[in-house]
């Protein structure tokens, strides 16, 4: 299920969550996450509530601009050829990515787009809720891991991003999509 996040009304915290790439189709980008924190629900249809962790989604930017992050002592910069909708003016939000599978590093991504979305299977999510309910890729000094690491690996597959999220992009050839690893990454 795919829905539009819009501040004070459904947000999301991805402070406490893992990921391991984004995905870069034309203008869109695609961000997995696995522990993605709900911050903010005031819609009435949805199956989570606020502050519940997934286990598995999706973060969606449509008509993005520009994305940039600093590792190190750089800035990187990706510039969009990014043609506007005339709807709406560019967003500009930060959001976090750990490059889980290789470093624990975290980076902080801040991207300019025009509309966001959250996507996550409303048959198959599962959520925690609590202070010390997470969902752990991978075991930690004060964690232990909680997801097999099979279920991870195909979590974080470009060939498994959901039909729904590709038919909504309307990506036809998931392929053509590029790859961005996390900053630093030694795949």
């Amino acid at each position: 299920m795919i829905h539009k996040l819009e501040e004070g009304v459904f947000e999301v915290n991805t402070s406490e969550s893992y990921n391991k790439e984004i995905y870069l189709f034309g203008n869109n980008i695609i961000i997995p996450y696995i522990n993605l924190e709900i911050f903010e629900n005031k819609t009435p249809f949805n199956k989570v509530n606020q502050y519940d962790r997934l286990d598995f989604s999706y973060l969606i930017f449509k008509n993005v601009e520009e994305i940039s992050w600093s590792y190190g002592n750089s800035l990187e910069k990706l510039n969009f050829n990014h043609t506007s909708t005339g709807n709406q003016e560019c967003i500009i939000d930060y959001v976090l990515g750990a490059n889980m599978l290789n470093k624990h590093d975290g980076f902080e991504f801040k991207i300019k787009y025009e509309e966001q979305y959250l996507y996550y299977s409303e048959f198959s999510v599962s959520a925690k809720t609590g202070a010390l309910n997470f969902w752990m890729p991978i075991n930690t000094p004060n964690f232990m891991k909680n997801i097999s690491e099979e279920k991870v690996l195909e979590f974080f597959n470009q060939e498994n991003i959901p039909t729904e999220i590709l038919k909504f992009l309307k990506i036809n050839d998931i392929s053509r999509g590029k790859v961005k690893i996390l900053p630093g990454s030694q795949l």
